[in-house]
């Protein structure tokens, strides 16, 4: 019984000495978005056969990039030219690092078409499609209104010439 307590307390810190827990996001726009990578010896992209937005939310926690927003297993941000490392990585959603997540070290199993990506809410992707957003709603409320004017005035004066579409 020693012997099995001591070769899992042995495993648990050989785990936490290799895995510094360093980790980064490369490809993205910014800090807080892209391809989740994980430095072990090198940099390492983690699958994302099994990635959702637990695994992304612990991610975006870690970097102290705020909430996830998006959850990518299908290399949004490109696969890269690192190795997979972590594979079938699950979180609840309350770890602070993701090394502390269920997950295993896969080099070879993993397409590389899955690859863990993130975007968190402090990434400026968010802000940028916010801004776009409510550009493309001022405008669209500004040709409503021109459009509306436009209608009124030829009410008011038949004579204007007014295409009509058919």
């Amino acid at each position: 019984m020693l012997r099995l307590l001591l070769g899992f307390t042995l495993v648990m810190v050989l785990n936490d000495y290799l895995v510094t827990g360093e980790i980064h996001l490369a490809n993205g726009l910014d800090a807080c978005s892209g391809r989740v990578e994980i430095l072990n010896g090198t940099w390492r992209t983690v699958c994302g056969e099994s990635w959702d937005i637990d695994a992304a939310a612990v991610v975006c926690r870690e970097l102290q990039c705020g909430r996830a927003v998006i959850a990518d297993g299908q290399a949004l941000f490109g696969v890269g030219t690192n190795p997979v490392s972590l594979s079938k990585v699950t979180c609840k959603g309350n770890e602070s690092s993701i090394t502390q997540c269920s997950h295993q070290w896969n080099e070879n199993n993993c397409p590389q078409s899955n690859v863990a990506g993130v975007i968190c809410s402090a990434s400026s992707i968010i802000i940028i499609v916010a801004v776009v957003a409510v550009v493309l709603i001022i405008l669209s409320a500004l040709l409503i209104i021109y459009l509306v004017r436009k209608r009124q005035k030829q009410k008011k004066n038949p004579n204007l010439p007014f295409k009509r579409c058919s």
